[in-house]
């Protein structure tokens, strides 16, 4: 049995599953998943259904801090940057996850999600859903195979290429 393997497709499972109205439910079935496959998961920051400054965003729009600067949120409704925004700002890559980098994640070469480093693990949003503390491999499976760390870039610099590009 590949433990890591199953909680990653059981991860996957309830983050396809409980979305929407339904989202609240991912907080109890993320943690109920102990009793059967050990993990670090906790829940960072919940969705709250009515405010859209808790999900209109993804997890790069998070990463980068994007979420939490009222100029982004004055020119969009939803922070949404792809994958190439992503690796278009990236800074150097380091050989270890170092607090306060970012961990960019991959199927083959796209890229999936990212997150911040914290405390040896990855703090990141799932979809748009909520966002929850993992170790590097605590991810759903749609996450992909590779994850690279990268220096995290300046903040204002990002908010600055980021609104530029709308």
């Amino acid at each position: 049995m590949n433990v890591t393997g199953d909680l990653r497709a059981s991860l996957q499972d309830i983050t396809d599953r409980y979305v929407g109205f339904l989202v609240g439910q991912q907080i109890p079935k993320i943690t109920a998943l102990r009793t059967i496959y050990p993990h670090s998961i906790l829940i960072s920051d919940k969705v709250r259904l009515g405010y859209p400054r808790t999900f209109a965003f993804n997890c790069h729009a998070f990463t980068f801090g994007l979420s939490k600067m009222e100029e982004c949120w004055a020119a969009r409704e939803d922070l949404c940057p792809n994958g190439a925004f992503v690796l278009a700002h990236l800074l150097p890559m380091m050989e270890q996850h170092t607090e306060g980098n970012i961990a960019v994640y991959f199927d083959g070469d796209r890229v999936t999600h990212s997150g911040r480093i914290n405390n040896g693990t990855v703090i990141s949003k799932w979809g748009t859903a909520h966002t929850w503390q993992h170790g590097v491999w605590e991810v759903p499976t749609s996450y992909g195979s590779r994850v690279e760390c990268y220096l995290a870039p300046a903040a204002d610099w990002l908010k600055k290429t980021y609104l530029n590009g709308l």
